[in-house]
């Protein structure tokens, strides 16, 4: 059960991690990034829906890039409009004007402490669980707390 918490933990400080590197190039196009107008070249057909993840296709100086919107962005928006987005030479990524993604650093900062916790908990719930808290009250009325090993290895 051990290993479970361990490597449980791992592969959630993995994915975390993993997730975190994509917030570094953000983080890069919202700090030296530009506005720039691009052209809408494709979006979905039926936008219906609001839990639901949409993605349009911009296109600037003959390259093509994937946003993901709303289904209320994807109605009021059409096929060969001109919108600005922020948007870094080099990069993969484009940003609404604005956007905020300090909900996702937050979010990544917990993810990774969780995981964190829950291997540094498995690594040492063994070693835990290996002792029994003696309590005692010494004759001079101070109370007194000894580990007495209760044999598991």
């Amino acid at each position: 059960m051990n290993k479970l918490y361990f490597f449980g933990g791992l592969l959630l400080l993995f994915i975390s991690i993993a997730g975190g590197l994509g917030l570094k190039d953000d983080f890069k196009v919202k700090r030296y990034g530009s506005l720039v107008n691009m052209k809408i070249i494709h979006k979905p057909g039926s936008c219906l829906g609001t839990k639901v993840k949409w993605f349009m296709k911009v296109e600037y100086n003959g390259k093509v890039f994937s946003k993901q919107i709303t289904g209320y962005y994807c109605e009021n928006h059409t096929i060969g409009q001109v919108i600005q987005l922020v948007y870094l030479p080099g990069n993969n990524s484009v940003l609404f004007p604005g956007e905020p993604n300090m909900p996702d650093v937050i979010s990544f900062i917990f993810l990774l402490f969780f995981g964190l916790l829950i291997s540094v908990y498995g690594l040492f719930k063994s070693k835990i669980g290996e002792y029994h808290r003696l309590k005692f009250t010494s004759l001079k009325g101070k109370k007194v707390t000894f580990l007495q090993r209760t044999g598991k290895k």
